[in-house]
Order: C-alpha cells, then structure tokens, then sequence
C-alpha cells in the first residue's frame, strides 16, 4: 500500500482520476480516503487540508490506518526561481520547516529544520525525470521540465515578493525553489514512523508574486495539479514492491472470476486459459449482485470515463459524492438509493454505458 496526500480538492481530483477501481474507505478517526490502483499498486488517497499542523496529523492518520511502504505529498506549490515555469514539477530533496526562529533584541535568529526525502523515492524519481513515458498523457506541446531542488514549507501563504518573509526565505533558505504550507508536517511524521520513506511533489501554479489570484483564475492551479499528480502516478510505477505487499486486481489477472449472466434460451460460449475451481453456470434463480457490487462497477466506469475526458471534472466530483452516499446508505434505505440513482442517471444522460450501470445499482438495491 502507498498512501499519496493532497491539501487541495483540485489536487485529491487530479490524482484520483488516474486511479481505476476506487472506492472510498473511511478510517476509525474520521478521514475518508479515496482507495484504487495504480499501476498495479494498491494506492489511498486522502485530503489533508491546508497548513502543517492538520498536515501531520492526518499524515499520522493514514500511516496508523494503512501502515504503507511509502507515503508521497503532491500538489501545487509556488515558485521562487525565476528559471521556473507554470506547470514545472519540483521533487522536494529536502523540505525545510522555515519558521523556526528566536526573536531577541538585536532581531530574529533563525533555528532551522530540515527533512532529507527518501533517497531511494527521490533515486527512483531522477531516473523517470530521465524519460519521457510520464508526459504521454500531456497536451500535445506541453512539456514541462522537472527540477529537484528543497521546498520551503510553513504557514504562510506568499504572495509578496517584498514581505518578510520572503526577505527571510531569501537569507535564511536561499536554495529553496518552492513554497507551501503542508509538506514539513508530512515530512515530520514520515520522520517518526522510523524514517518511513516520504517525498513531496509538487508543480508550480503561480510566483508568490502578487500574481496567485489571477494565475488561479486563468487554469494554472489545475494545470499544476494535474502535472504533478502524472509525475507522482508514474514514481509508483516504478517503485519496488515491499514483501507481503498484497497485490492488486490487477496483478491478479491470472486468478480472474467472471460471471456471466443469461435469461431465457441464450448460449454462452467460455473463452478461458487454465480454470482453477469451480466453474458455475447459473440460468434461472441466479443471485443478483448485491448494491455494493454494482456502486464499485458504477465508480471504477465513471473514474476511467473522467479520465478519458468523457466527463468533464464538475461532474466527475459531483457524481463521486453521490456515489459516495451510495456506499454509506444503510441497507433497506431504498427511497435514498432511488435518489441519488436518479441524479447520476440524469447526470449521465449521453453515456449510455453509465446509465446502465446505474440501473444495476437500483436493481441491487432493490434485492
């Protein structure tokens, strides 16, 4: 299990919809996690919110809930180098806590903290910098440039290029080329689970210039959040996996189960490798997929549409939350499956695919 952390909404979107067969999870402490796979790893993702301190605490709350192999912070950040670009993907070496700092007399001292990245994530990530496989899924002209270089991160939101604290970045943290408010709390708690092997990722949505409203208006944030969620699906690929690790549906395509279901006098004919186990063909009285089944054949389709470009992202959130309500309305609630079901299939009214798949989930409803 790898768990990838996000701050933003729009960079929780930009990374689930790289994930087929999600599904939501919702842990004792509260969080809800968005659960799939990724390149034949089993991926949680979860949304911390905004600033270090609920950063650390929600980063401590997925490592207690999933115990992972790695845990990876991507998202949107702002550039402090002027040979940086909107859209460049920045890979944290190290993250720096920079408001550490004692306050005399004679002016303000800073006390430094710094978090190394995992040598081996940022090892793997320099190597896919290399090639060109994670822009395939690019805009035709877009290509942005990866850099690795320390991130400063703290609990300012910069958009002045003349305030304090970008003249304190600037003495005390000079060779950092980014800033956000998230990555040294997940840097701490990656630090205290016995230096679990933690990274950030982030691509470069506005200067922290004065300019972050106007370049948010103009698509840069989401632009910036989609590359770095690229980048960060591609790192997965391309780590090891841990012993014990379980696999995924989709490394587990050599032990498939299919079901095919039939009415009246129709054939079937069973094109099949090597059959382990039984071999069930059920005509008449077969049992119904339950609502559960039918919710995460609906939410697996409408991931893979949505990253198709078949549906625009407004309706992709929208019909996750109702599928979300889906998976939690308590059995027999059949009036609150009728509801939501009607909305997805008047959301899904030019995908005919959908539409059926969520006549199946009333249909299981109803069983």
């Amino acid at each position: 299990m790898i768990v990838i952390l996000t701050a933003l909404e729009v960079e929780r979107s930009a990374v689930v919809a790289l994930l087929t067969g999600v599904r939501t999870r919702r842990v004792p402490t509260g969080e809800v996690f968005d659960v799939g796979s990724l390149h034949g790893r089993e991926v949680a993702v979860g949304l911390t919110g905004a600033g270090t301190g609920a950063a650390a605490i929600n980063t401590e709350r997925a490592i207690g809930a999933f115990r992972p192999t790695a845990v990876l912070f991507v998202g949107v950040a702002g550039g402090l180098r002027e040979w940086l670009a909107i859209g460049d993907v920045v890979v944290a070496t190290r993250v720096y806590a920079y408001h550490g700092v004692r306050s005399d007399r004679d002016g303000d001292h800073a006390r430094p903290r710094a978090y190394e990245s995992s040598y081996a994530l940022t090892t793997a990530a320099r190597v896919l910098a290399r090639t060109p496989a994670w822009r395939a899924a690019l805009p035709p002209g877009e290509e942005p440039t990866v850099h690795f270089e320390p991130i400063a991160s703290g609990e300012v939101v910069l958009n002045n290029r003349e305030s304090y604290t970008a003249r304190h970045l600037d003495h005390h943290y000079n060779d950092a080329a980014a800033i956000e408010t998230e990555s040294a709390g997940v840097a701490q708690s990656g630090h205290m689970h016995e230096s679990l092997p933690t990274i950030t990722v982030r691509a470069i949505s506005d200067f922290a210039d004065g300019g972050k409203d106007a370049a948010d208006r103009g698509g840069s944030q989401r632009r910036a959040a989609r590359n770095a969620a690229l980048f960060a699906a591609a790192l997965v690929a391309e780590l090891p996996h841990a012993d014990g690790e379980a696999a995924t549906s989709e490394e587990r395509k050599t032990h498939m189960t299919v079901n095919n279901t039939l009415s009246g006098n129709a054939n079937v004919a069973v094109q099949a490798g090597t059959i382990n186990g039984g071999l069930w063909l059920g005509g008449q009285g077969h049992r119904r997929p339950d609502r559960g089944e039918a919710v995460a054949r609906l939410t697996t389709a409408v991931a893979e549409a949505h990253r198709a470009g078949r549906l625009s992202r407004e309706v992709y959130d929208h019909a996750m939350l109702r599928l979300d309500d889906l998976r939690t309305t308590a059995e027999g609630d059949a009036a609150a499956v009728t509801a939501n079901a009607r909305v997805l299939d008047v959301m899904f009214r030019d995908h005919p695919d959908l539409r059926g798949l969520v006549a199946a989930v009333l249909a299981g409803g109803a069983a």
